[in-house]
């Protein structure tokens, strides 16, 4: 698979380590705790960069130079020969599970200073080399250079700065977020155009709007500013509009109706693709905060609608589709209408 050695994004290696820590913590699993331990160690100890970054994609280590080909515009112009690099979207997500790793493995009885590094390390990286802006760029070659400076996917690491100072309180990190947030809203929520997100495409998405919206909520609980309450609110009515108010009529033998498929409620991708996935349940948990944080309760039926959704298609073991038995816990990637 493509993103079979992902941190984030479509691979995940990430947040599924810190889930199976969580299982250790919530069930005593300990099968859940010695996969995740061992594939935080893995990355920990594989995939740390001189520069202070790390590895988004671990085919990258091994010689891979081509897990963006399905985007050959990823960095505006054409890749050089042999070159690799690394995006911001992974970056973010990755450095945030390793520093919420840090803090599950003293719950599990670990001692694991070296995760927390790998997420300070990056946090301290961008400290010193956020553009002129206060945004993340895109992507980085291997060496710490920026690639490509614009689109709105570094927004993702506004969140493991805010971790970072949640952490330890150094206002470092929560001045390059608040610095990062404004920046972004201002140039692109503000105009209903976070692009870069979904790494796949160069397009309007919603992808990109979803780290303003926890980094709007986590700078409001921080800060207590009404403001940045205000900026919640517009990136949740920026996902609102990437949202189903209706549902479709399908084919009669389309497998779509084998898996009662209800377009309703479900969120979009991007303005290049008229497709469905379950990703809006990523950001449920936002709307959810904001419900409690406005009082107003069509952000707790988005949210609740939106992961109900989501959820549709996913296999307990005896969905069949099309003669082939899925595996539990699989699910269709996206759905089209066409």
């Amino acid at each position: 698979m493509l993103f079979r050695s992902e941190i984030g994004w479509c691979g995940q290696n990430g947040g599924y380590a810190t889930a199976l820590l969580q299982d250790y913590i919530w069930n005593k699993n300990r099968e859940s705790l010695e996969k995740g331990e061992k594939t935080l160690d893995f990355w920990t100890q594989n995939g740390r960069l001189k520069c202070g970054l790390f590895y988004t994609h671990f085919d990258v280590k091994l010689g891979a130079t081509s897990w963006a080909a399905y985007n050959p515009t990823f960095l505006g112009r054409p890749l050089k020969p042999g070159e690799r690099f690394i995006d911001t979207h992974n970056l973010g997500h990755g450095a945030y599970q390793f520093l919420l790793a840090s803090e599950l493995a003293e719950k599990c009885g670990l001692h694991k200073p070296q995760w927390r590094q790998v997420g300070m390390d990056t946090c301290n990286f961008f400290l010193d080399h956020a553009l002129p802006d206060g945004t993340y760029g895109k992507a980085w070659s291997l060496e710490g250079e920026c690639l490509a400076p614009g689109f709105t996917t570094g927004a993702q690491l506004i969140l493991p700065m805010l971790k970072a100072y949640r952490m330890t309180h150094n206002r470092r990190y929560l001045e390059s977020a608040r610095r990062a947030f404004r920046a972004y809203l201002e140039r692109d929520l503000d105009h209903m155009t976070c692009t870069g997100g979904a790494l796949d495409a160069d397009t309007i998405d919603r992808e990109g709007g979803v780290p303003l919206l926890y980094a709007a909520l986590d700078l409001y609980e921080l800060t207590g500013s009404k403001e940045h309450l205000r900026h919640a609110e517009l990136a949740g009515y920026y996902l609102a509009s990437w949202q189903w108010h209706y549902s479709i009529p399908f084919h009669p033998e389309s497998p779509i109706l084998e898996l009662k498929y209800d377009w309703f409620a479900g969120t979009g991708i991007t303005a290049m693709s008229q497709s469905q996935d379950p990703w809006g349940g990523l950001w449920a948990a936002g709307w959810l905060r904001l419900a409690k944080a406005t009082g107003r309760e069509i952000w707790k039926d988005r949210a609740v609608q939106c992961f109900n959704q989501g959820t549709l298609g996913l296999s307990d073991g005896t969905l069949n589709v099309k003669g082939g038995t899925r595996p539990p816990g699989s699910q269709t990637e996206s759905y089209n209408c066409a």
